[in-house]
């Protein structure tokens, strides 16, 4: 019971569910994006649910039930690539449902969840050498785009990413007391998600 913390805090913010809580925050945050008809962000939210969270967690229960991989938070490297390989393909399809929805579904979130994919993809790659924090990794890669999105959206509070970046540090530091990962997995997984998530205003800058 002393690790139920952070267990929880694992929980709560599991890699999977980040692409889910971003279309939250991303359609409530103070832009247009907020008066998007209800019917349209209804559908977009169960798109992403279904493709980055529990399809994904389908096909675990199903490796776990055929004793493929530990437990659904993939404690060893070797276990893990199939399971990332699979969630890279339903992110993939995820990103491509959105891109052929472009009459409704803006670029700005298309492209996350094309950032989304390649964070998931620098996961397999990287796997192959060493493990890291996918928990951090898929922070970072919020973190950063979030500072993408502030900037397409003209949206000059930074509260909210002050708030994620006190999640992601709450997160690594649950991350570390269960054991799971070294210091070095999980600066890693962080700035490996940062620097993913912030490409798209390197290009924007560029452009």
């Amino acid at each position: 019971m002393k690790n139920f913390p952070s267990k929880l805090i694992s929980w709560v913010f599991h890699p999977l569910l980040i692409p889910t809580f971003a279309f939250l925050y991303f359609f409530n945050a103070p832009c247009y994006l907020s008066l998007y008809p209800t019917e349209i962000t209804r559908g977009l939210f169960f798109i992403i649910l279904m493709f980055t969270f529990s399809a994904p967690l389908l096909a675990f229960f199903i490796y776990l039930n055929f004793n493929k991989i530990d437990s659904l938070q993939l404690p060893s490297q070797k276990s893990r690539t199939f399971p990332l390989i699979m969630v890279a393909i339903f992110y993939a399809v995820n990103y491509i449902i959105l891109w052929r929805m472009s009459e409704i579904v803006p670029q700005v979130i298309s492209t996350f969840y094309l950032i989304t994919f390649l964070l998931v993809l620098s996961n397999v790659i990287i796997n192959f050498k060493t493990k890291i924090s996918s928990h951090m990794l898929a922070l970072g890669g919020f973190i950063g785009y979030t500072f993408v999105f502030h900037f397409a959206m003209n949206i000059e509070s930074l509260v909210p990413v002050l708030v994620f970046i006190l999640i992601a540090v709450i997160t690594a530091s649950s991350r570390l007391k269960l054991n799971a990962h070294t210091p070095a997995q999980i600066y890693l997984g962080f700035f490996v998600g940062l620097s993913v998530g912030l490409s798209p205003l390197f290009l924007m800058i560029n452009l």
